[in-house]
């Protein structure tokens, strides 16, 4: 899924389209801290001049610690996404949780996932919560919730 597709579908949804931001490559995410929250932005680990590695999400609620969604449950390892977070909050909540499979290419399904049911407000735990240990299900899933989006 490409940044464009995954923009479609958010800007569509009447709950997110107030608060997101855009998709973006890790290198070029918004350089002063951002006013306007709740906000929400999908970003690629790779650097814009890189074909695209990883889609995560991140969410500023209004008040609270900024949220950063990676379906692997791993935490921010590109310097660039760590310094976004840092500039817009001081605690960083993460997804412990790995959700996707190994070898599955749904990120950013899970992106839409995640932020759909955020900004409708749902904690990231409730969201997470519906996933179980079963990766190969949670992709297929999240790809039908997703597919459903993209013929509506």
């Amino acid at each position: 899924m490409d940044g464009e597709e995954i923009a479609n579908i958010l800007i569509r949804d009447s709950f997110v389209q107030p608060t997101f931001q855009g998709v973006f490559s890790s290198d070029h995410l918004p350089q002063l801290p951002v006013k306007q929250r709740p906000a929400a932005f999908v970003v690629n680990t790779d650097p814009s001049r890189r074909p695209g590695e990883h889609w995560i999400a991140i969410y500023l609620p209004k008040c609270g610690p900024v949220e950063y969604f990676d379906s692997y449950g791993k935490p921010p390892k590109v310097a660039s996404i760590r310094t976004f977070l840092a500039r817009n909050g001081g605690t960083i909540k993460m997804n412990p949780k790995t959700l996707q499979g190994p070898s599955s290419s749904v990120c950013g399904h899970y992106c839409i996932y995640y932020l759909i049911h955020r900004c409708r407000g749902q904690s990231m735990e409730a969201i997470t919560g519906r996933f179980d240990v079963d990766q190969q299900r949670n992709d297929r899933d999240v790809y039908e919730y997703t597919t459903h989006l993209m013929t509506m």
